[in-house]
């Protein structure tokens, strides 16, 4: 027992020291003390007409979105890169993997980056990864892979989610490579959302920049390549059988017809960025949106949670003038506790604008944002802290009406499965039907939401 409680109480200051002290507590983790990166975006130029023909799309249905993941992947000539926060065993994965292996063999250069920290809570068996790894055209890399010596590391983490092909189409959003994405059932799994952008051939001005952010996440000094291995033979007979399964009943060329002509030809379309240092970086994402949302008297907003530090607020907006409409999780079936206990904090006072809350025991992930009737965002940028600050991120900024009234009548369907919060904390009147948590899921969010009074930086 006495072991026990003094390794706990090292492992409590372990934590004091090197992720409250440095994050929490010390001056340069206040707004004021944040860096400049450099990084800037004209909200001007953002907002005005392209040079070259833009064309942008959003994937939201789940089983469309696969088939395009893949689509994507059997159009590629030349080069792939994927970036993925996570990825996790199941279907999805296979039939991927198989596409990429099947697109290696043809000669196609292959880039994947995972987060260093994250496939170790959702992966269990890696054999996909090395069978993929062992051939010459794949390079697998992981983003910052946590370092107890270098503690602080841990908080570094890339939460970008982008598919590149051939420099020609991109698509930024939330999804992991994980099957809750992707099924069919509206009543389970997880909601989420891309943007995907292409113009008239190679070199779209916004595809280009998405490959160079991507080059600099993958030649950081922070990633570490993925060990070369050999070919786990009864793997890949498994992904190739994944991949011939799914080309006996989709047709790529017939999904890739699709994707064009469901994408609207757009005024602009900007890919925004924030820096990849370590520690507390500089918000620039979050300051871009801000600026859009300066521009505009109607402002948006979808995340998995709503989480508005102080040091968060000293970024946002004035708002006094502004018509703001938020949409999240219910706090009965968010799947992040801890989210959702730092969310309760601030639903009272969120609830001062319209605030709706999603009624399903499906979760919303998607990250996304409209400002008045033009001007659209989807990307990897959660409304919180640790989004802001803490990890790297990026959103696709679309500038035209067509898109923004089409996506627009894309985010009905939610609201329609969603109920309002009063400013009472109390929900108004259905349909749907509300879900409304336990009392012991309401005592856990309680204790979390007094925790996070105290973390909200790391939320």
């Amino acid at each position: 027992m006495r072991r026990r409680i003094i390794k706990g109480a090292l492992l409590a200051l372990y934590f004091l020291c090197m992720h409250v002290l440095i994050f929490g507590v010390l001056p340069f983790s206040t707004a004021l003390f944040i860096g400049e990166s450099g990084l800037d975006y004209d909200v001007e130029s953002m907002l005005s007409e392209a040079e070259e023909t833009t064309y942008a799309g959003v994937l939201d249905e789940r089983g469309f979105s696969f088939d395009a993941r893949v689509a994507l992947i059997e159009s590629a000539e030349s080069s792939i890169e994927i970036s993925s926060f996570s990825a996790s065993d199941g279907e999805t994965l296979d039939t991927i993997a198989g596409a990429l292996y099947h697109a290696a063999e043809d000669g196609v250069d292959i880039r994947l980056l995972f987060d260093g920290l994250a496939h170790t809570v959702t992966l269990s068996d890696y054999r996909i990864l090395h069978t993929l790894n062992a051939h010459e055209n794949i390079d697998i890399r992981w983003f910052e892979p946590p370092n107890p010596l270098l503690p602080y590391t841990i908080q570094n983490r890339m939460h970008d989610k982008m598919f590149i092909i051939d420099e020609t189409y991109a698509t930024s959003g939330g999804r992991n490579i994980n099957d809750r994405y992707f099924r069919e059932d509206p009543d389970s799994g997880t909601f989420d959302r891309d943007v995907y952008v292409f113009g008239d051939g190679a070199g779209h001005s916004t595809v280009t920049d998405m490959r160079a952010y991507f080059d600099t996440l993958f030649e950081s000094d922070y990633t570490i390549a993925h060990p070369r291995d050999t070919v786990d033979e009864e793997i890949l007979t498994s992904i190739e059988a994944a991949r011939i399964a799914f080309l006996e009943e989709k047709d790529p060329e017939m999904i890739m017809k699709t994707l064009k002509a469901d994408a609207h030809e757009v005024k602009n379309a900007t890919f925004v960025h924030g820096p990849t240092d370590r520690g507390k970086k500089d918000p620039v994402v979050l300051k871009t949106m801000s600026a859009l949302a300066e521009e505009r008297d109607e402002w948006f907003a979808q995340s998995p949670y709503i989480v508005f530090s102080r040091t968060m607020r000293h970024y946002l907006p004035e708002h006094d003038d502004q018509s703001i409409t938020l949409l999240t999780n219910n706090i009965a079936k968010n799947p992040n506790p801890w989210g959702a206990g730092a969310y309760l904090r601030h639903r009272q006072s969120l609830a001062e604008h319209t605030l709706y809350e999603f009624q399903s025991p499906a979760s919303l992930h998607a990250k996304s944002m409209t400002f008045g009737d033009d001007i659209s965002a989807i990307g990897a940028l959660n409304m919180d802290p640790r989004s802001a600050f803490l990890s790297t991120e990026n959103m696709v900024v679309v500038v035209g009406e067509a898109f923004t009234e089409d996506f627009h009548s894309t985010l009905d369907y939610y609201k329609e499965r969603s109920l309002e919060v009063d400013e009472d904390g109390s929900y108004q009147d259905g349909p749907p039907e509300a879900y409304t948590p336990s009392i012991p899921r309401m005592i856990s969010l309680r204790m979390r939401q007094g925790i996070a009074h105290l973390f909200d930086y790391m939320f």
